[in-house]
């Protein structure tokens, strides 16, 4: 069956910006597919309801809160995974989004804060976690 080649029974799935909306849906997809999961956003309360879904899947499931733009609070992402999993096999840096704003009236702040929000937390977690999962062959 074409569903059986996306099971991740098992595996370790941390997901980013999954309180709501699109994060939401990819950790509980994970989950729906076997993936025990560690769910990440800035409002714990989001995190927390989306951790009781999954374990209510039968799925282990850990809520973390983090501000993605802070390194220190991906750090702390990072420790968390791993003390109580001992590993991540599936990262999914979805946290991001920016002010509307017009472009001719977006300010340097607004854009480099929109960047490390986007792009920047998404390079910075790749680092901090992807080395352990080459270790591992994930």
């Amino acid at each position: 069956m074409l569903l059986d080649r996306f099971r991740v029974q098992d595996k370790i799935a941390l997901v980013t910006g999954g309180g709501k909306g699109l994060g939401r849906a990819i950790a509980l997809g994970l989950a729906e597919a076997g993936a025990h999961i560690v769910v990440a956003a800035r409002t714990l309360e989001d995190v927390q309801a989306v951790a009781e879904e999954a374990r209510a899947l039968g799925r282990e499931a850990l809520a973390v809160r983090a501000d993605v733009t802070k390194r220190q609070d991906l750090e702390a992402l990072r420790d968390a995974a791993f003390e109580r999993f001992g590993h991540v096999d599936i990262l999914v840096n979805n946290a991001g989004g920016a002010p509307h704003i017009p472009i001719f009236r977006t300010s340097e702040e607004a854009f480099e804060h929109a960047l490390r929000f986007n792009v920047t937390q998404a390079f910075l977690l790749s680092r901090l976690i992807a080395p352990k999962m080459v270790e591992r062959g994930e």
